[in-house]
């Protein structure tokens, strides 16, 4: 990227030279450059990148900055069984000079589902899977689902990466990913040690699978108790198992619960490869059994192997001529024109989009020999896409 940018009152802004926004290095040179044919990396139908770092403005914690920096992706999509998947990758940066050895990454979620002050929570053990679902079976107010309820799930889908400390042994791999290592909750607006945090210490100790005051989470149905067996993950049945410790079955009663699934701990190393996080945030439809998270594992299922992107619609990196199936496409590399040649005199609904989406040439036509005039279009990378029937050809055009 370009290390410095011009503010509008023409001063310059100091910006790192180092890789920002994902993006698929065609040449392997480490620099981002549409005429090489390097494109954006989008795992999903849509993709959104930020950049965020705990030294703008002040932190809730009122804690002194890190000197960490986080980039982050969030993306969905079409696919079936996704429909109402949402995954989010974040990238930790640790920018200052200081090794932090017992690091913690959690994830919080505020869900808030529908009426809030009448929800539980659980934690499905066998898909890392914290749960917020209706603690009755009617979901009040005007912005409650009524009978129709829903769910909603929030998993680890990749953990932080360490090294691993048996490599190089034989068939160890160099680097493993962390489990989940707790699942906690708050409860809004209470001062009590299962209130929620304000100071540092508080956010610490919630993250490392404690309460707020740092006394141990109790197994059972009581985790607030001040005796039994300590434990880091709260209400870890389903609420199906007749005698299991759930919510629902332990009777208690609903609120505007705030749950924490944290991994760690870690050293998060200065200067070094961040640290790799995914989760996914899934949502059943309406009308869901409330009774058991059968519908919330479904969705897991499916979450767990398109982690690593959907792409339902992909845009695969291509020889200089393409063929595939029926079509052939080429040159590639293209100056005033390209050729699309169908063996088929089959319908043909073609399109070519830039880098912004935009559609800046269609046509519909039964042809086997098209040649598309590129001329009037600027230099840089573009999709085409080509829809023959219920097939679907897609190949990235780079015009000169």
């Amino acid at each position: 990227m370009n290390p410095h940018a011009v503010t509008p009152s023409n001063t310059i802004l100091s910006i790192p030279n180092r890789e920002m926004a994902p993006f698929i290095d065609v040449n392997n040179d480490m620099v981002y450059n549409p005429l090489d044919g390097d494109y954006p990396n989008v795992k999903g139908d849509q993709m959104l990148f930020w950049v965020f770092n705990d030294k703008a403005g002040n932190k809730s914690s009122g804690s002194d900055a890190i000197g960490l920096e986080i980039h982050g992706t969030a993306y969905a999509c079409k696919q079936k069984g996704l429909q109402n998947t949402t995954f989010v990758n974040l990238r930790v940066h640790n920018w200052s000079t200081s090794i932090l050895d017992s690091t913690f990454v959690g994830i919080f979620n505020d869900a808030d589902l529908g009426y809030a002050f009448d929800d539980y929570i659980g934690y499905d053990t066998t898909y890392s899977m914290g749960v917020t679902y209706n603690g009755d079976s009617f979901d009040e107010s005007a912005a409650g689902y009524g009978n129709n309820l829903t769910q909603t799930g929030i998993l680890f889908v990749r953990g932080p990466r360490i090294d691993n400390p048996q490599f190089p042994i034989p068939g160890s791999p160099q680097f493993i990913e962390l489990p989940a290592s707790s699942f906690s909750f708050f409860n809004n607006g209470t001062n009590s040690k299962t209130g929620s945090p304000i100071i540092a210490n508080e956010f610490y100790n919630y993250l490392s699978g404690k309460w707020r005051d740092g006394s141990p989470i109790m197994a059972g149905c009581m985790p607030e108790a001040t005796m039994g067996t300590p434990t880091n993950f709260v209400f870890p049945d389903d609420p199906s198992i007749a005698n299991g410790i759930s919510e629902k079955v332990c009777n208690r009663t609903p609120f505007d619960r705030k749950t924490l699934i944290s991994s760690g701990p870690f050293m998060l190393i200065p200067g070094i490869v961040p640290s790799d996080i995914t989760f996914a945030i899934v949502n059943t439809d309406t009308g869901v059994n409330n009774n058991n998270f059968n519908e919330l594992r479904r969705l897991a299922d499916s979450a767990y192997k398109y982690s690593e992107g959907c792409q339902s619609i992909s845009w695969p990196v291509g020889l200089p001529a393409v063929t595939e199936g029926n079509l052939r496409v080429y040159p590639n590399p293209a100056n005033s024109f390209f050729t699309i040649e169908d063996s088929e005199p089959k319908k043909k609904y073609i399109q070519l989009f830039n880098v912004n989406g935009q559609v800046v040439y269609k046509e519909e036509s039964n042809s086997q020999r098209i040649n598309i005039n590129t001329q009037q279009l600027p230099s840089g990378l573009y999709f085409l896409r080509i829809e023959k029937g219920k097939d679907q050809f897609s190949q990235h055009i780079l015009i000169k």
